[in-house]
């Protein structure tokens, strides 16, 4: 996904100032102040949420705010809603594709929910 933003990070009574990084599957923390950097999966996360300009979360390792302004809302949907291989290569229902080789079931999944439209075998002319 990558997208950054400079906030603070607020979990219990501390707050750090960093910079917060919104990946595919996680969001990496940076602190400013150069300590050990702090990776939340999506996956540790029971709560999504925001309400004035923060980003909170309820993970595995407890609760947490981030302060992203108008961000916060951008994020949740990303978290909430993130989207799908197909979907990052920009297949649509009108699309016709054709796959060469072997590939996860999972990948698979996700391209015949965007496009019914792929062949059970394709093949490529011989080279001259």
């Amino acid at each position: 996904m990558g997208n950054e933003a400079t906030c603070t990070l607020k979990m219990g009574k501390q707050i750090t100032d960093g910079k917060a990084l919104l990946e595919t599957s996680e969001i990496i923390f940076r602190p400013a102040d150069g300590s050990p950097r702090r990776k939340i999966p999506f996956n540790t996360m029971t709560s999504v949420q925001t309400a004035n300009g923060q980003l909170q979360l309820k993970t595995t390792e407890g609760t947490m705010a981030f302060d992203l302004g108008a961000h916060a809302e951008k994020w949740r949907d990303k978290i909430l809603h993130p989207k799908s291989r197909a979907e990052k290569l920009g297949v649509k229902s009108s699309v016709n594709v054709s796959l060469l080789g072997e590939f996860d079931a999972a990948f698979l999944k996700d391209l015949r929910a965007e496009t019914k439209e792929i062949p059970a075998e394709k093949s490529l002319p011989a080279a001259i």
